[in-house]
């Protein structure tokens, strides 16, 4: 459990915490009194970072910006019902936080 994890949405001190032991390690924290969730993962001091330029793509955690962007390919049957290229992406920072990001458009 990430010890004294703070809700950023409530600023709430009690949660929920899941592990998943294995390879990718992944944790989540979940405020109890907002549902607000956290994922990490303990994957990230073996990933390849680059650094991002953007302040939109920040990590929510630390305010870093050495992240590695891991994107799905299973978008194919969605893009062509809807005309458009869609699809997911996980951010993991060096820190551990993952963020979750969807894209749709033409990128």
């Amino acid at each position: 459990m990430r010890a004294g994890w703070q809700c950023p949405s409530c600023q709430g001190g009690a949660s929920w915490n899941v592990r998943r032991e294995g390879g990718s390690a992944l944790e989540t924290s979940i405020c109890a009194a907002c549902g607000y969730t956290a994922w990490y993962s303990g994957a990230a001091g073996q990933l390849e970072m680059q650094r991002v330029f953007n302040e939109h793509y920040r990590c929510l955690e630390c305010g870093g910006d050495e992240l590695h962007v891991e994107g799905t390919s299973d978008e194919a049957d969605a893009a062509a019902r809807l005309g458009a290229r869609l699809g997911m992406a996980v951010v993991i920072c060096a820190c551990g936080r993952c963020d979750w990001m969807r894209a749709a458009g033409g990128h």
